[in-house]
């Protein structure tokens, strides 16, 4: 809020009035009804619409007078006046933006502050003044910090703050700091502060005040930036029913008049649509803590109201709740969909509110946590069927489901928790009252499953479910009465039973239940184990002949019934000297073993001889079992008599025999009449393959007897030993083998019967136990095959030469891999096994040598051996280190031309006289090489022109000459290597161009860029001749000139020629000499074509009539430049070089006749730019300089040669830009300068 002075000092801060509420214009107008400055008090602070370019109703600028400081401009200003009211230092913010609320886009503000002053009259223009400024700030900044230093209650202060943006916007004052504080009693609140109003009851302003006889309202124009008068509203009160920034205009009876502003914003309040529910959580691991999402309860609070205009916030406590303004620093619950409680039933307050948090509503809910039960599993229930509901089938009983919820409940207790069973899980997930199951219920299905329900019985939504099963067991089915028949072994009518026989008499399903015997029916139902028969396999019946026994037979899941046994006893025997052996050898059959004395018998001729001994006439049962028992038990019956095995009772077995009446089940005979026995064979023991090595492909003659020691082994019985072809024919012996035996293929496979003599009569009889099952293979192993190799010829200087044998093994072998070579000198050797140690580097001392060179097979170990044959032939009397072939580069790259046959000459010796050998080149065919490989190879890369041969190595390079005897059966070639010298030219280099420097008058100064010109070569390695031209034409050489170094005395061309004393190579260079003459400083001037303070200084260097050469200007430590114009040229002391282009001689000039003022100063003591002046020259006097500050102040006056070190009455000032005026002559004329500079600190 803002708010014009009060009448009694308008007249002392009189403003042009603008329809804003702040002042503008004249600080000291008398002009009576115009605004001052506006009162300001920081505790209510200030946001105001700026002036500006946009407001053709605004004051641009302040009035000339006051001195503004720092402001240079002070475009649209607003002043304020504030009172001291506490002692102490105050801190302002003055920021300005686009935004009344300070968003937007932020625009450039400046101020400037005075004071102290006695009252709020004292302050006009006069007083106005620098020694009164207390701050300033003309920065481009949109927020300033003003600060008012050390205040004492009491003092005013006056304010001016610019809107140097000029754009449109809001300025906001408020006091930031400080110890001190303002006094607000000047502020005559009229209308009060700005109100935020929830809802829409207007809101009446009272603007009543003593005095007024004029009341004039109106309303910010959002649009337009101007206030709109409300018309025909001209009372004290104003009734305001919309949003909007109100001003009140009252008038006094002297026409003075005050405003007053108000911002009054109506906002639409939210409300609590509903109730929020309280939140429960069900706790798993007891610690009372669990996650809640809390926005549950938004869209109840919400209700129909638009999640986009209000938000709902959560918090800890009622006070956080109604303090919450959204900003970051609020206490609020940050993640309301995953919060976790920290005590048990937590109260969470929820706050609605607009977008800006003005208007609000807020309400509570409670968090509760419940313990989570714990469903036990029950067992199931099992029970028989019964025939309480008159039928004992159909799979429905009566279960009593009392015992359930204890274990259900288990150690939780019964109190805090509630079992329910239910007949579906969707009935126990929904616990709904009325659908549970009594404790007495009946199945409906079978099986069925039925489910428990456990809940906390404060919150039934903490639950969990378990179920099990009602099961119904069906009884077994039975015949009622069933008869045991029994042969008894004398004629006492007691026998043994086995009561288990019954069983499938009884039950169909008798092997899936388990059956009990009884002495009496009362004792089956009861199971009475005092009247239970224990040994139930071998029951004797109590009275002869017939008995009665009960059993009870029980399913796997305990139901039963009982069912009678009648026993029934008949007697009969077999006499004891009826016996039968059988007698058998040991076999593979079934087990694939025929040495474990079991094997396969066929006695089923026992039979009719057993049937022979009964009266014919009678049906018989004849039955074989293994042991007694199974005997009188009628169990494990032997079945196939034919083929039957001696397992339980390896190499003897006896058998009983039971016979049986057909007709009554009378026994006829029982007892052990059968005897089997199983001879073992002879052992299996292996034999190895039988291999010989031979020549004959696949053919050799074998000894097979030489394998009776393996096939016999350790055995010591009496054995007969033949081989056979085939398996068929050792089973059947036929077909032996006898003497030795030539295989008939290879591999051939050897079959050996092995037969057990029993009788000692060397034959073999047809009951005597043989073994025809062991094999072994003939294998005919081939020799290796071993190539005659071709004889290893060498050449060599001497009779004693290295040879490496093994280069024939590919030959000898064939390229086989598994034949290992080794080499021998004598047949001696080889029987010794005293082969050659290292054949790769075999010492042959005879010029012809045999060896014999022996090949085993490592994959048979057989060997075969053939001869190897060493010649070794001499090589000619050959030179085999030829001289040098040397010549001249071509080119200065190293490369020159050779003629290669001139080395053959020195290889055959033919160039030395002293050696005479018969050699002559046509005896041989020559060859050249660039590489040695090539050259052994004697291959097709040869040097095609030898005798013009460019080498490929710069300066040294080797090449290879093959030199092949023609005389026939002399290989002996040799490869020689000539070494290649290419000598270099002589290298040198001159400049391609010297300069002769001359005097005016042709005196030679010197030579440049050397003294003379220099090849830099030894004279003594290297001869020279000068020549005039570019050419070493003979007729042109200088006499006398033959050294290293030559001295011209004139321009012109020159050559040298330069020879290499020791290869006689040859180099041409040449050159050329010019004529120059240096600068003489004489002949130059410098002279300024533009004036002072000319933005474009400009001076030519002239240049005398008597200079005769060629010249380049360079200013200060410029670049050279061939033009003697210089632009742009600063003030003071310059020098300017001249040189002749071919740097013969360079003089310089210095010169000062540039007038110009410094851009900047910095007076900070560090001892540069310290002051601020301008000094003039012979062609320009300075006659006065005036200093001004940006408003036009005159700071100081230097007369003509003083100079300013930036302060004004002893005082610093500040940095900024600053104007100067100087009055000087130039070439007699008077003439003036004005422009700016900076201070900067």
């Amino acid at each position: 809020m803002s708010k014009s002075i009060p009448a009694s000092i308008l007249f002392l801060f009189f403003f042009i009035y603008t329809n804003f509420s702040i002042a503008q214009g004249s600080v000291c107008a008398d002009s009576v009804g115009d605004d001052g400055a506006d009162p300001f008090c920081s505790t209510t602070g200030i946001v105001f619409p700026n002036c500006n370019s946009s407001n053709s109703s605004c004051v641009s600028s302040s009035e000339i007078g006051p001195n503004y400081g720092c402001l240079t401009t002070q475009p649209f200003p607003a002043w304020y006046y504030l009172q001291i009211d506490d002692t102490g230092a105050l801190t302002f913010r003055i920021s300005q933006s686009t935004n009344e609320d300070g968003t937007g886009t932020q625009l450039d503000v400046d101020f400037i502050c005075y004071g102290p002053f006695p009252d709020p009259v004292s302050p006009c223009t006069a007083q106005l003044t620098a020694g009164n400024t207390v701050d300033c700030s003309y920065l481009p900044d949109a927020v300033e910090t003003m600060n008012i230093p050390a205040a004492t209650a009491g003092d005013f202060y006056l304010v001016l703050i610019t809107n140097f943006s000029e754009q449109p916007g809001f300025i906001n004052f408020q006091q930031t700091g400080g110890t001190g504080s303002t006094d607000c009693s000047i502020l005559e609140a009229t209308l009060g502060p700005n109100q935020d109003i929830c809802g829409s009851d207007p809101v009446v302003l009272d603007g009543t005040s003593d005095g007024a006889i004029r009341y004039e309202w109106s309303v910010f124009n959002e649009t337009t930036m101007v206030f709109d008068i409300i018309s025909g509203e001209t009372s004290p009160t104003y009734t305001v029913t919309t949003t909007g920034r109100y001003q009140l205009l009252i008038e006094d009876i002297d026409g003075n008049t005050e405003t007053d502003e108000i911002l009054i914003t109506f906002y639409t309040p939210p409300i609590i649509a509903n109730t929020p529910m309280d939140l429960s959580a069900c706790d798993d691991d007891g610690n009372g803590i669990e996650a809640f999402d809390l926005t549950q309860n938004t869209s109840i609070i919400l209700g129909a109201q638009d999640p986009t205009e209000f938000t709902v916030t959560y918090h800890f406590t009622q006070e956080d709740a109604e303090n919450y303004t959204g900003a970051a620093s609020d206490n609020i619950i940050i993640d309301p969909d995953n919060f976790v409680n920290t005590v048990a039933d937590q109260v969470i307050w929820a706050r609605i509110g607009g977008t800006n948090q003005i208007c609000f509503e807020i309400i509570s809910f409670v968090l509760r946590v419940y313990e989570n039960p714990v469903a036990n599993v029950p067992m199931n229930i099992e029970l028989c069927d019964n025939a309480l509901d008159g039928d004992d089938t159909n799979g429905v009983v009566e279960f009593d489901l009392s015992n359930v919820a204890v274990e259900v409940l288990g150690t939780q207790n019964s109190v805090d928790f509630v079992v329910s069973l239910y007949e579906s899980q969707a009935d126990a997930d929904a616990g709904v009252l009325g659908t549970e199951l009594p404790n007495n219920y009946s199945n409906i299905t079978n099986p069925q499953t039925v489910y428990a329900r456990i809940h906390n019985t404060s919150e039934q939504s903490c639950f969990e479910t378990t179920s099990f099963q009602l099961i119904v067991n069906p009884l077994p089915v039975v015949t009622p009465i069933v008869s045991l028949l029994q042969c008894d072994d004398d004629t006492d009518g007691i026998s043994l039973f086995n009561l288990s026989e019954a069983n499938t008499l009884i039950s169909s399903n008798a092997v899936n239940e388990f059956f009990s015997y009884y002495l009496t029916e009362i004792a089956a139902i009861n199971a009475d184990p005092a009247n239970q028969i224990v040994n139930f396999t071998a029951y004797s019946n109590p009275i002869p002949i017939n008995s009665t026994v009960f059993s009870r037979i029980e399913t796997d899941k305990g139901c039963f019934r009982t069912a009678q046994i009648d026993l029934v006893v008949s007697a009969t025997q077999i006499p004891a000297s009826f016996n039968l052996t059988y007698r058998v050898c040991d076999d593979v059959n079934m087990d694939n073993d025929d040495t474990n004395g079991i094997a396969s018998f066929d006695f089923s001729d026992a039979t009719n001889q057993v049937t022979a001994l009964y009266p014919a006439g009678q049906v018989l049962i004849v039955t074989y079992y293994e042991n007694l028992a199974d005997a009188l038990a009628e169990e494990n019956a032997i079945i196939d008599l034919s083929n039957h095995r001696n397992e339980v009772s390896p190499f003897v077995q006896n058998l009983y025999i039971r016979v049986d009446d057909g007709s009554s089940n009378g026994c006829l005979g029982l007892g052990q009449h059968i005897r089997l026995e199983v001879a073992a064979l002879p052992e299996n023991n292996p034999v190895t393959d039988f291999r010989l090595c031979s020549d004959d492909p696949g053919r050799a003659t074998f000894d097979l007897t030489e394998k009776n020691a393996e096939v016999i082994g350790s055995q010591t019985g009496t054995l007969l030993v033949s081989y056979h072809r085939t398996e068929i024919e050792a089973v059947n012996n036929t077909g032996q083998i006898t003497g030795v035996f030539t295989n008939e293929s290879n591999p051939q496979t050897i079959w050996v019967r092995v037969q057990s003599d029993d009788n000692n009569n060397g034959t073999a009889d047809v009951d005597e136990c043989f073994r025809s099952t062991i094999s072994f293979d003939l294998q005919v192993l081939h020799n290796p095959e071993l190539i005659n190799p071709d004889p290893i010829n060498l050449c060599s200087d001497q009779v004693n030469t290295v040879y490496n044998l093994t280069l024939r093994e590919d030959q000898i072998t064939g390229g086989a891999t598994n034949i290992v070579l080794a080499y021998y000198e004598s047949q001696n050797d080889v029987d010794t096994d005293n082969a050659i140690p290292n054949p790769a580097s075999y010492m042959n001392t005879t010029l012809i040598r045999e060896l014999i060179v022996v090949g085993r097979d490592t994959d048979n170990s057989c060997f075969s051996s053939v001869t190897l044959q060493l010649r070794t032939t001499l090589y000619d009397d050959f030179n085999i280190s030829p001289t040098a072939l040397e010549t001249c580069e071509s080119d200065q790259e190293g490369v020159g031309v050779f003629d290669l046959t001139l080395a053959v000459q020195d290889i055959l010796n033919l160039n030395d006289a002293d050696i005479s050998n018969d050699l002559s080149i046509s005896d041989y065919n020559i060859d050249y090489y660039e590489l040695m490989q090539d050259a052994e190879l004697g291959n097709a890369n040869t040097i095609s022109s030898p005798l013009a041969y460019q080498n490929v190595q710069i300066f040294n390079q080797v090449v290879y000459v093959r030199v092949d005897p023609l005389a026939m059966g002399n290989d002996c070639f040799r490869v020689i290597p000539v070494q290649l010298i290419v000598n270099a030219l002589p290298d040198f280099t001159l400049e391609e161009e010297y300069v002769l420097c001359l005097e005016n008058d042709g005196v030679i100064i010197n030579l440049i860029p050397t003294d003379v010109i220099d090849t830099s070569l030894d004279d003594t390695i290297y001869d020279f001749q000068w020549y005039v031209g570019v050419t070493a034409t003979t007729g042109n050489e200088i006499p006398g000139e033959i050294g290293a170094i030559y001295s011209p005395t004139t321009a012109g061309q020159y050559s040298v020629l330069v020879t290499n004393n020791r290869t006689m190579c040859v180099s041409v260079v040449e050159t050329t000499v010019v004529e120059s003459y240096p600068p003489q400083i004489e002949d130059f001037t410098v002279e300024l074509l533009s004036g002072a303070f000319s933005d474009n200084a400009t001076i030519e260097v002239m240049v005398g009539s008597d200079a005769i050469g060629e010249y380049e200007y360079r200013l200060d430590s410029g670049d050279w430049q061939s033009s003697p114009i210089f632009t742009r040229v600063s003030r003071g002391e310059h020098f300017v070089y001249v040189r002749d282009v071919f740097m013969c001689g360079e003089i310089e000039l210095s010169v000062e006749f540039v007038v110009d003022y410094p851009r900047y100063f910095t007076p900070n003591g560090d001892g540069f730019h310290e002051s601020w002046g301008i000094v003039g020259n012979d062609n320009v006097q300075i006659n006065g300089i005036l200093i001004f500050n940006r408003s036009g102040k005159l700071l100081k006056d230097l007369g003509s040669l003083g100079t300013w070190d930036g302060t004004y009455n002893g005082n610093l000032l500040p940095s900024s830009e600053y104007w100067f005026k100087v009055r000087y002559t130039e070439n007699g004329i008077m003439k003036e300068f004005n422009a700016s500079f900076s201070l900067i600190r």
